[in-house]
């Protein structure tokens, strides 16, 4: 359960999220870091969401929930990113968006 529920994905997403920041031009060592120490937090914290939903049916797996639940991850991840890197906020959110877009996208068409 441990590594299909958490560290899997985790690995996933931080691999097709540091790709696309890479394509969006950031590279910097401390950047990079910054969005792998943010997934560390964001990414564990919707798995165990999704799993802790498996069991006590808090509320129906569809379209809507899933994009509700990744908005709120672009949210914090951009929170996060702008309290780590001191960048714009805006522009970090446009980051964390494109990250998770990609993210979840790849992660639709291989749970097909």
């Amino acid at each position: 359960m441990l590594i299909s529920s958490f560290l899997l994905p985790l690995l996933l997403t931080l691999i097709i999220e540091i790709l696309a920041a890479l394509v969006l031009g950031y590279r910097s060592k401390f950047v990079l870091l910054s969005i792998v120490l943010v997934n560390l937090i964001t990414n564990p914290l919707l798995n165990y969401v999704l799993w802790l939903n498996s069991f006590y049916h808090l509320f129906e797996i569809n379209i809507i929930s899933l994009i509700v639940l990744e908005s709120v991850i672009v949210l914090v991840e951009g929170i996060l990113l702008t309290f780590a890197i001191r960048l714009k906020f805006k522009s970090l959110l446009f980051l964390s968006f494109i990250m998770n877009l990609v993210s979840f996208t790849i992660g639709i068409l291989f749970l097909r």
